[in-house]
């Protein structure tokens, strides 16, 4: 069942609700967190654009319709993580943050990835790609909007030339990955675990430079935020309005 408080959003789980698990938790979403992804990934019903949720706009829309999935992937977490606790007798050690990463898989299209396929790795060259700041530390490879394979791009007008152009599009996915860090509350015998961060599609890691030179992370290849998504009549359901800005 989901609550909302003034700063928070969360979700309490647990045999009683799910009989297929076996540990109670909550899950909580920090307002912080929720205002981050409304820039990210909850941008808007039917926008095809990278690292966009198709269907949802919160993360409360996106619990109501897969959190059962989600229960069940943060229950085999904690038991795993339990099991290293009861072994345990440093209160101190019991009592740290452990941090998570878990994919739900869903049986239809939610959204579009913000990082490229391995297939699509594969046809890029270096000059279709363009260096940007992750964040204040690390910089990283993005998408050009403008590049050049056939079969992997739509045809589009470039603004400046009034002429037609290429683009590889984001792909579309049918996986959510999320990062939770989990507390054990001994007092309250129950998990609970923090949201840190919601995106579609596959589990890319932790995003940390493979070499301390220049800070830049290699092995990953991302899309800007409005980079156009792949539309796939045969993916995307025929009542599902898709909006373009």
């Amino acid at each position: 069942m989901a609550s909302k408080g003034k700063n928070n959003y969360w979700w309490n789980f647990g045999p009683a609700s799910l009989p297929n698990l076996h540990n109670n938790f909550t899950l909580i979403i920090p307002r912080s967190q929720q205002e981050r992804l409304a820039t990210t990934c909850f941008r808007g019903k039917g926008r095809p654009l990278a690292g966009n949720f198709l269907f949802w706009e919160s993360a409360g829309e996106m619990m109501s319709e897969i959190g059962s999935m989600v229960a069940t992937r943060c229950d085999v977490v904690m038991s795993e993580i339990g099991s290293m606790v009861a072994t345990q007798c440093d209160e101190e050690w019991c009592s740290q943050a452990f941090e998570a990463r878990l994919t739900v898989q869903c049986d239809r299209v939610i959204g579009w990835q913000s990082t490229t396929t391995q297939s699509q790795e594969g046809v890029l060259q270096e000059k279709e790609l363009e260096k940007f700041h992750l964040n204040r530390r690390t910089t990283a490879y993005r998408v050009k909007l403008e590049v050049g394979h056939h079969d992997m791009y739509q045809p589009a007008i470039d603004p400046s030339l009034g002429v037609p152009m290429i683009r590889m599009l984001a792909p579309l996915t049918n996986q959510v990955t999320m990062a939770i860090t989990f507390h054990w509350q001994s007092n309250e015998g129950r998990w609970k675990g923090f949201i840190q961060t919601i995106y579609p599609g596959e589990d890319i890691g932790r995003l940390r430079p493979t070499t301390r030179k220049g800070n830049f992370l290699r092995g990953v290849t991302f899309f800007g935020w409005n980079h156009p998504g792949e539309i796939d009549s045969d993916k995307i359901p025929d009542d599902v309005q898709l909006i373009f800005e």
